[in-house]
């Protein structure tokens, strides 16, 4: 075997590298499309919650003149059809009058900031000023 034979069997430094550099840049694009995908899926999660206890909470109190006062996050959890689950992180607090308020905590920022801007179902108005800290609050009104 001559010097030529041996070189042409291995790949060069600079094909390697190549090489190397497609393969990274193909792992960080698929982490970054992953987070982006779990982003959007918690988005749209948590959106159709909120519609959905609001919708609930509008039902329970359709006949009554007002909302109650205080906590009404038991009281629509125990008489609803909703699971338990939808519940996670969310406070319902009635005015007595004729709004309550929907509360969400745990969402990562980005999250809190695009639900905010979406809408939150009929007579929903959001307040992200405490997104920083991962809590969006909706008020419902009649």
């Amino acid at each position: 075997m001559n010097a030529r034979t041996l070189r042409k069997r291995g790949f060069t430094l600079i094909e390697t590298v190549l090489v190397l550099a497609i393969g990274l840049g193909l792992i960080v694009g698929g982490i970054v499309f992953f987070g982006q995908a779990q982003d959007a899926s918690d988005l749209n999660e948590r959106t159709r919650n909120v519609v959905g206890i609001s919708t609930e909470v509008r039902a329970q109190y359709r006949t009554a003149g007002s909302f109650p006062s205080g906590n009404i996050t038991n009281a629509v959890k125990d008489s609803s059809s909703i699971p338990e689950s939808q519940f996670r992180g969310v406070t319902l607090t009635g005015s007595g009058l004729q709004s309550f308020l929907l509360e969400m905590t745990g969402l990562k920022e980005k999250v809190c900031r695009r639900m905010a801007a979406s809408d939150m179902g009929p007579g929903g108005v959001t307040n992200a000023s405490r997104c920083s800290s991962g809590v969006l609050a909706v008020t419902y009104t009649r």
